[in-house]
């Protein structure tokens, strides 16, 4: 059965951690098969997130499709060893109409430390696609491993030991439309940390260099590797 759920202005926060004696003890963000779920916040500011907070597995189960439009972050990692796995035929596509750290592996302001052991897993069939805008500001990327930032003790926390690990997708991008001459805001990763990874196996890889307008027609890709075994990015 089909399922659409449309959501404005809104986000799904998992405000509380284990809670020995509660429904959420598991931490599982499940969706089903076959879902079809729309989240839209084109009003509220950036810092309004679609997805985050204490869930330990999140799984997008097959043939569905999770559609997270906000003006800043659309998913991230707030808790250590926390993971995503995305399945077979189903799609994750975080869109931005504004800017920063569309999907990022990070606590917010309020965090102690930086977040580890957290892992983003795209399985044979499954499909990634994120397309956002940098903090021009910052230079915060699309695709960020920051692990944080704590106002108190004036600290910047770095993710360690995570990874976005996609494995013969069915589809994927990755996008930054920043408009900028400084280089380091027109990447759409930042991995930050020599322990964190970023891997394609199994799949065809395209990269264009920064400072190139992807919109303009007949743009040929820099760089082009035809069923890649495997590419890895390390921080």
């Amino acid at each position: 059965m089909e399922q659409q759920l449309v959501l404005v202005s809104t986000l799904v926060w998992f405000v509380l951690g284990d809670q020995k004696r509660g429904t959420g003890r598991s931490e599982e963000l499940t969706i089903g098969k076959n879902c079809e779920i729309t989240l839209k916040n084109s009003v509220k500011g950036k810092s309004y997130l679609a997805f985050y907070g204490h869930y330990k597995q999140a799984v997008i189960n097959e043939n569905s499709t999770v559609m997270l439009e906000t003006k800043g972050n659309a998913w991230r990692f707030d808790q250590s060893g926390s993971s995503l796995t995305i399945k077979k035929d189903a799609v994750l596509n975080l869109l931005s109409k504004g800017n920063g750290k569309l999907l990022q592996f990070g606590r917010g302001p309020l965090g102690p430390t930086g977040i580890s052991d957290c892992h983003l897993k795209v399985e044979p069939g499954g499909s990634l696609f994120v397309n956002g805008e940098a903090d021009r500001a910052s230079g915060i990327s699309v695709v960020d491993f920051t692990g944080g930032y704590n106002f108190t003790a004036n600290t910047c926390y770095e993710a360690t030991n995570c990874t976005i690990e996609l494995d013969q997708p069915k589809a994927y991008n990755f996008s930054n439309i920043t408009v900028s001459k400084i280089k380091a805001r027109q990447s759409v990763l930042n991995l930050r940390n020599n322990s964190n990874k970023f891997i394609i196996k199994n799949a065809d890889i395209a990269i264009w260099k920064t400072g190139r307008s992807l919109v303009e027609s007949g743009q040929q890709p820099d760089q082009l590797m035809t069923k890649g075994e495997r590419f890895e990015l390390i921080g």
